[in-house]
């Protein structure tokens, strides 16, 4: 009787721990969020900039997707895996118009630049998004392959939700010293590590995999704005929009 008062209680510390662990997280994405992106919001709202509808839905897919993955996160830890499965559901949908949106936002931004004839400023910001929409949904895609082997699954999900974050790190204003943005990108998923390595003495190996690929990522402009094939399929771009 003992020992199985015990198993329960150690079942019960457990799961508060991972659901601690899956709210703190969420909470990082969403200070990261607001460090990114409040300057803008607090611009719109005095009249400095105009407000722009395509963004502010862009913002509301990617609040929506935080949502989503925060109490997808902890409904498992609460022993809830059917009704978890049941809103699984609506993962995929949600990240296929969240990456549509990004894309036509993208589109629409470079478009402007290229008509405001603001050629080399087009050429530069195009990467970033562009490339955060392709990633993104091919986490999410490798994450539902992965549905049924859940400690692959529920870390690929951590990583592309925290990918999505990286629009608003590259805006935050307060980190003069170099890779300190890099550092606080990276910051849930090495609290995670943290996590796993005290849980089971052992990390993750997706976790690795996700602090290869941010940090390749977070370099991508340097890696590739000067290359032949990124220089050729932005004039073609341009052409386009032209």
């Amino acid at each position: 009787m003992d020992n199985s008062n015990n198993k329960t209680s150690v079942h019960n510390i457990l799961r508060s721990q991972k659901i601690m662990l899956y709210l703190v997280i969420s909470a990082l994405m969403l200070t990261l969020i607001l460090m990114g992106f409040l300057p803008s919001v607090y611009d719109a709202i005095i009249g400095i900039s105009e407000v722009n509808l395509l963004i502010h839905s862009h913002a509301i897919l990617f609040l929506s997707w935080i949502f989503f993955y925060t109490l997808q996160a902890i409904l498992p830890a609460l022993g809830k895996i059917e009704q978890h499965k049941k809103l699984g559901k609506l993962g995929l949908p949600l990240a296929i118009t969240l990456t549509i949106n990004g894309l036509y936002v993208t589109y629409d931004r470079f478009s402007l630049r290229v008509e405001n004839e603001q050629l080399e400023s087009a050429r530069y910001f195009l990467l970033q998004p562009l490339t955060d929409m392709i990633v993104f949904p091919a986490l999410v895609i490798a994450a539902f392959y992965y549905r049924n082997k859940s400690e692959v699954h529920k870390r690929l999900m951590l990583l592309a939700t925290l990918f999505l974050t990286i629009a608003a790190v590259i805006r935050i204003p307060y980190f003069p010293v170099p890779g300190s943005k890099l550092l606080l990108w990276l910051s849930p998923i090495m609290l995670a590590m943290v996590f796993d390595y005290h849980k089971k003495n052992v990390i993750h190996p997706t976790y690795i995999f996700g602090l290869v690929l941010f940090t390749i990522v977070y370099a991508r402009k340097p890696l590739i704005l000067d290359t032949s094939i990124w220089q050729s399929f932005v004039n073609k771009m341009i052409a386009l929009v032209q």
